[in-house]
């Protein structure tokens, strides 16, 4: 019995030494786990898309008369893109230049009119003035001749009529016929202004006909073929600013308030995995005011982040889809892997 004692009383030591080397290793292990920290990212998905883009559409509606660029192709803003059918606004323009060329014409004539019959005015007005002033001293002398009983009545009658006459002539011809042609003139000026005003419409409707670039980039074009008839609504393509890109993607609604202008944040599409051509980076630059409300009661909230460098084997086309992680601080490692975030950034 005294040679077995001491071995049964050893196992019990082993035991008890083996519990208290456990705790203090889970001691040392929680304290880690809470002393140290980790980078915390919260993650999205959307797609990689022009930092500005347009889209393209005719504004009018009508049959394709020629396309003059391919998709792909580089356009700066302005270029023609689409023309469609034009004859009948052309015909418009035509039309109304042709009249107003002949309004234009008869205010010329108008105008030398009222020059050429106003100095005819005042050169009949001196006429009727000399023979006003020839009639006005035949009277007189008839006159004096009739005091001096020399001329009968009937000679001082006429000779007065002769100069009444003449009063009237020149009071006649002196009339103003300058507002008279001038008020022609100004008709002719008001109805070139219509004309003009016309010719403008019509040039304003030839040059909807052709379909213009709204920003320089690259155009991208749908399905289209000539005659084909387009809606003056309908999306005919899209031009993609070059070389500056966006992510635009949702984050979870639970997430939102991490999501903030000037966050940083990592990217990567489906094309290029981090793994083997490492991370697209970038910092967000806008967020939604509103949240998209879903079925299952957690939202989601659009953000857009500016693209501030990716690696050079990486090439970015728009609509490529990519997962984003917001960096959202650092965290205890225990608060890392049960999920939690403290709001403490």
């Amino acid at each position: 019995m005294n040679e077995n004692t001491p071995t049964r009383e050893k196992k019990p030591k082993k035991k008890k030494r083996k519990i208290y080397v456990g705790f203090i290793i889970t001691v040392i292990i929680l304290t880690l786990m809470f002393a140290v920290y980790v980078p915390y990212y919260i993650s999205g998905y959307g797609n990689i898309m022009s930092k500005k883009d347009a889209v393209i559409r005719a504004g009018v509606k009508g049959p394709i008369k020629s396309i003059l660029v391919e998709s792909g192709q580089f356009v700066k803003k302005g270029d023609i893109l689409i023309e469609l059918e034009d004859s009948v606004q052309r015909a418009g323009v035509l039309t109304n230049e042709r009249k107003l060329m002949q309004a234009k014409t008869e205010l010329v004539r108008l105008t030398a009119q009222m020059h050429y019959e106003l100095a005819q005015q005042e050169s009949e007005i001196e006429l009727a003035k000399i023979k006003l002033k020839d009639v006005e001293r035949e009277y007189e002398r008839i006159k004096k001749l009739f005091n001096q009983q020399a001329a009968s009545k009937t000679e001082l009658r006429k000779a007065e009529i002769a100069y009444e006459l003449a009063k009237t002539q020149l009071a006649e011809i002196s009339l103003d016929k300058k507002k008279l042609l001038q008020a022609e003139v100004d008709v002719q000026e008001k109805k070139i202004a219509v004309l003009e005003a016309s010719l403008e419409l019509a040039k304003a409707n030839l040059a909807l006909r052709k379909v213009h670039s709204p920003i320089s980039g690259v155009v991208v074009l749908h399905s289209l073929s000539i005659g084909q008839v387009v809606d003056a609504a309908q999306v005919l393509g899209q031009v993609f600013e070059e070389n500056k890109f966006q992510v635009i993607a949702k984050i979870p609604e639970r997430y939102l308030w991490f999501a903030r202008e000037g966050k940083k944040i990592i990217a990567e599409t489906s094309s290029y995995p981090h793994r083997q051509f490492g991370y697209i980076e970038g910092a967000i630059r806008w967020v939604s005011p509103v949240v998209n409300p879903n079925s299952s009661g957690d939202g989601s909230v659009l953000i857009k982040a500016d693209i501030t460098s990716s690696p050079e084997r990486i090439i970015l086309k728009p609509g490529q889809s990519a997962q984003i992680w917001i960096d959202a601080g650092k965290v205890p490692l225990v608060y890392y892997l049960l999920g939690i975030r403290k709001f403490n950034d």
